[in-house]
């Protein structure tokens, strides 16, 4: 990992010193402009198996949060969990960015709340009539400048050795992000090479003329850098240029295929795959 990406986010904290000293400490360590929760799906925890939580980080109108690669500038918002004994927390699993434009400067991420849904797998045994499950939560919000923020989270849950039920509160709000997230790709939906030093990713059941690939690891691919997309038939190809920050050897590509960025919401792919020889 190069240190450009690291760079950028200083230096684009530098430029949120047109913030007022007082407006940059409330920021830091008082109020944000955006707000945290940490939610269920569901009303309990049976032993051994997997619940899903999720943190629903709620910018002001007009601010944004970032995705897991956060583009030129910014930071992805972090969980730090604090679980019980036995209990296990999962990746993030992150809904579709979007691009946005500041100063000149492209971000990925989301302007208005987003549920961060992240499986926790309980042990199999379970003493406890209940658990209280503990998330401290990291964020950058921007809008002319950009705030970080900070929440310490908890949820207490009943135990019960039954097969949980959705919380009725929170199932509508689930259901849209997981409906929402992108899609997984088998293996034979999806294979990437890199030649002279561009990536060249193959969709070979699906034709999306209109698509944009976004790569998880932010030195990758230039956010914004061309992309050229060439449908036949059923079979897409994306290929881009390599960023001048890449690694010089490229293992596995991650990342999500929008397929179209003005869909609203967008249909969306992730890529994982292991680069060809």
């Amino acid at each position: 990992m190069s240190d450009r990406p690291a760079l950028f986010s200083v230096a684009f904290l530098l430029i949120a010193g047109c913030l007022t000293p007082a407006t940059r400490a409330q920021g830091l360590f008082g109020h944000s402009p955006a707000n945290a929760r940490l939610l269920s799906q569901h009303s309990s925890i049976q032993p051994g198996q997997t619940l899903l939580l999720g943190v629903l980080v709620t910018p002001d109108e007009g601010w944004h949060t970032y995705w897991i690669n956060p583009g030129e500038s910014g930071l992805p918002t972090k969980i730090q969990w604090e679980l019980p004994a036995g209990f296990k927390a999962g990746d993030i699993q992150w809904p579709t960015p979007h691009v946005f434009e500041m100063g000149g400067i492209l971000g990925l991420g989301y302007e208005g709340p987003a549920l961060l849904t992240v499986p926790i797998t309980a042990p199999k045994q379970l003493t406890s009539d209940a658990v209280t499950i503990k998330a401290k939560v990291s964020w950058l919000v921007c809008k002319e400048a950009c705030i970080p923020g900070r929440a310490s989270l908890s949820i207490n849950l009943p135990v019960k050795d039954v097969t949980p039920k959705i919380d009725p509160a929170n199932e509508t709000l689930f259901k849209k992000t997981l409906d929402q997230l992108p899609k997984p790709l088998a293996a034979d939906e999806q294979s990437v090479s890199i030649k002279d030093r561009k990536l060249t990713i193959t969709l070979p059941t699906m034709a999306l003329p209109h698509a944009v690939f976004h790569a998880s690891d932010e030195s990758l691919i230039e956010l914004g850098s061309e992309q050229e997309i060439n449908v036949k038939g059923k079979v897409t190809t994306i290929t881009v240029a390599l960023s001048m920050y890449a690694p010089k050897t490229v293992t596995q590509v991650r990342g999500v295929v929008v397929a179209n960025p003005h869909d609203k919401p967008p249909k969306a792919y992730a890529v994982d795959a292991a680069v060809k020889p």
